[in-house]
């Protein structure tokens, strides 16, 4: 889009200290109803393009640099806070995109990440708001489904603290498969026009992406099969259908319908 940049991951405590001291954190979980003078005033600077660091600009091209007139703000970590910034903030609808945590984990993987292998803690604030998850989330023992827990604490308070907001919901599989189809709704849901060249640039892989990026969609969705074994993948499935996030299964692709029932975001397009 002409005159927009990206503000990269402005949450990310570890590389940013103002985020630091405004409280954030790997627990940014937040009722929507909640006061947060401190997060408050930091969003605010972070959403009016003004915590500009070598972090948060790293993916701004020179030639933007200087002609920003709208920000889109990038940040994993927002996931459990997102009603509470539709809430406090004058924003377009947030986008989220979901993406099956099998594929995530072997991306994960074959970028050489670090996998969380001890149980997540007991402090979290997602615990308090949903007790009846904590005694079973802290036995799980294998790094497996420990990530597969941490995906779903993520989407789980996304989705429930997102339910009669307004949001996109948008789902990779989806837009791997169709993604002029899926850009065009987005762009539709924020009531913007679409900008020259979205399908050039829909067709070259972001800065995350595998070498390995099939251009075949189906195998490049299908990828995560054939790279976690069996029992890795039902131990994953499992925490999913313990937080009742059964819409992700042994396909490629979620259950759209279920999808939607949980999500309580109308599905466009499916």
């Amino acid at each position: 889009m002409p005159e927009t940049a990206v503000l990269f991951e402005p949450l990310d405590f570890r590389l940013i200290p103002e985020a630091r001291q405004a409280g954030f954190s790997r627990d940014n979980f937040q009722m929507p109803g909640e006061s947060w003078p401190d997060r408050r005033d930091y969003l605010t600077k972070v959403l009016s393009g003004k915590v500009l660091t070598s972090h948060t600009t790293s993916h701004i091209p020179l030639r933007r640099a200087l002609k920003v007139r709208r920000w889109v703000v990038k940040f994993v970590r927002a996931n459990q806070m997102l009603g509470w910034l539709v809430d406090h903030f004058e924003i377009p609808p947030p986008v989220l995109l979901v993406r099956h945590p099998c594929a995530v984990l072997a991306s994960w993987i074959s970028r050489g990440w670090p996998l969380v292998t001890y149980a997540l803690p007991a402090t979290l604030r997602f615990f308090e708001h949903y007790p009846q998850f904590r005694d079973w989330v802290r036995a799980l023992e294998t790094p497996e489904e420990i990530f597969a827990a941490q995906w779903a604490i993520q989407h789980r308070t996304a989705f429930d603290h997102l339910r009669d907001r307004d949001y996109y919901l948008c789902v990779y599989e989806k837009l791997v498969k169709e993604g002029p189809d899926e850009i065009r709704r987005v762009f539709a849901h924020w009531d913007i026009d679409i900008p020259d060249g979205i399908n050039s640039a829909l067709r070259h892989p972001s800065a995350k992406a595998s070498e390995s990026l099939a251009a075949d969609p189906l195998r490049q969705l299908n990828g995560w099969q054939r790279r976690l074994d069996e029992a890795a993948i039902d131990r994953m499935l499992d925490v999913l259908k313990r937080f009742e996030l059964d819409f992700y299964t042994r396909s490629a692709e979620p259950d759209y319908s279920r999808l939607s029932e949980i999500s309580g975001c109308k599905d466009r397009g499916a």
